[in-house]
């Protein structure tokens, strides 16, 4: 078993997972374009804007207690919106360069 096994075993015989993160994208029906996530050394896969949400779990771009963080957004991506606080829209034309995004969060004691 490898090293990175072993160490997810250990993790969930504790119960004590490393929480995820989640992310919205709103599409329209002028929503057009691709994009991927990128979160700390995460890459996610290519995403088509498609009309409605989508959501899906991203890990946090650095330890979860830190509570704070920088997302890079990449794609060609218009007309659409990221579920943020504030939201972030995707109206201008694309450039080609990712787009960093700083986040924070709320740290919550989620292992005792």
């Amino acid at each position: 078993m490898s090293a990175e096994l072993v160490a997810a075993a250990r993790t969930d015989a504790s119960g004590c997972r490393e929480p995820m993160a989640s992310l919205t994208f709103i599409a329209t029906n002028r929503s057009q374009g691709r994009l991927r996530v990128i979160s700390g050394t995460y890459t996610s896969p290519w995403y088509e804007l498609r009309h409605g949400p989508m959501t899906f779990p991203i890990p946090f771009p650095t330890f979860y207690a830190e509570g704070k963080g920088v997302i890079a957004i990449e794609g060609d991506m218009r007309y659409g919106m990221l579920a943020l606080s504030p939201v972030f829209s995707f109206d201008d034309p694309p450039t080609g360069d990712p787009i960093y995004l700083p986040v924070w969060w709320n740290v919550e004691q989620h292992c005792k």
